[in-house]
């Protein structure tokens, strides 16, 4: 349930902010805006102002901007889309991606300056047992592990050191804990992972939090280092290739966004800030059907003078979509499979 709500709450973050860019840059030009939608499929509920229907649909992944121009017969108004100016629907092309970009900044200043850094204290305290783990039956949040097996510990990478060296011809490991100013005793046998003693233990999380100054400092420096180190990723894709297995899809993307909703709020806001930069370039490749393929015809309008043919971008766009669905279908099934692969 809380993956539910976390993938829920990240996908429609990102998809609302990029799609009010395209909104608030469409209005700022002149142009007609029918609806801003957030998800598809049946209206839960909706509201109009300043001319604009404003709905939340039932399936929430996903939404859009329904602008002037994309009805038969709208050729020739005025407040068209493509009554506008080359430059004008270059702004609304970009918009998007800007406020991905904006958002990034955003969730990177709440995370350093108001939630906190994560940062692992080191400490001999339980931040959380794994749900189903050989710990989550006898210990709790907020534990202070004194000794295993009689072997005094002070620091989580002592913990660590004596669980990994157990053999299972030992039996089973005595915790010595601290808990509410109690001292217990719990006999824990840990399971074997990949030749690996575990008992399912997460280590305490701390946050250190930086004024706002300096989180708006730093908001700025890591959106602009992480855009950059993806750029150039991109970059080595096409020069040097990709192996498939190195991509994630939907469900890969759903699988570490729980992941990261379980390291607490700053963990997950951290993350969604890193799939909105990833959004805003990935929406602005000359990829048909996304937005930078439309930077490419306005281009293409600009050098020639008069636009492609709304037939042929039409078809251009839909087997761009068509090939993009096919890539969302075998990155899909890769997810999948790796998925049933690591559980075994």
């Amino acid at each position: 349930m809380i993956t539910f709500i976390a993938v829920v709450f990240v996908f429609g973050l990102l998809v609302m902010v990029h799609e009010a860019g395209h909104l608030a840059a469409a209005k700022r030009v002149g142009i007609a805006v029918y609806e801003f939608s957030m998800g598809f499929g049946p209206k839960l509920f909706a509201f109009t102002r300043r001319g604009t229907l404003y709905s939340v649909r039932a399936l929430p992944l996903g939404g859009y901007v329904r602008m002037a121009g994309s009805d038969e017969g709208e050729a020739d108004l005025e407040a068209a889309y493509q009554n506008k100016t080359v430059g004008q629907r270059a702004i609304v092309a970009m918009a998007g991606s800007t406020m991905n970009l904006v958002l990034a900044v955003v969730l990177f200043i709440i995370v350093f300056s108001i939630l906190g850094i994560p940062f692992v204290t080191g400490s001999n305290v339980i931040g959380s047992t794994l749900p189903g783990s050989p710990a989550a039956a006898y210990l709790l949040p907020g534990d202070q592990v004194v000794a295993i097996d009689n072997q005094p510990v002070q620091t989580w990478e002592e913990m660590v050191k004596i669980i990994q060296s157990y053999q299972p011809t030992r039996g089973p490991l005595i915790f010595q804990v601290i808990r509410a100013g109690e001292s217990l005793e719990f006999a824990i046998v840990p399971e074997i992972n990949q030749q690996t003693a575990i008992v399912g233990i997460r280590p305490e999380i701390g946050h250190h939090r930086v004024g706002l100054i300096t989180g708006i400092g730093m908001g700025f420096s890591q959106t602009v280092e992480l855009t950059w180190a993806m750029l150039q990723g991109l970059g080595q894709m096409v020069t040097k290739g990709v192996e498939p297995g190195d991509l994630a899809g939907p469900v890969g993307i759903v699988q570490m966004i729980g992941e990261a909703s379980q390291g607490g709020l700053a963990n997950l806001l951290y993350f969604a800030a890193i799939l909105s930069i990833n959004l805003a370039i990935l929406n602005l490749l000359p990829i048909p059907a996304l937005d930078g393929s439309k930077l490419v015809f306005l281009a293409i309008e600009k050098v020639r003078g008069r636009g492609v043919e709304p037939e042929r971008e039409g078809f251009i766009n839909l087997i761009g979509f068509a090939l993009l669905i096919t890539l969302v279908l075998i990155l899909t099934y890769q997810d999948v499979m790796r998925i049933f692969v690591q559980n075994g």
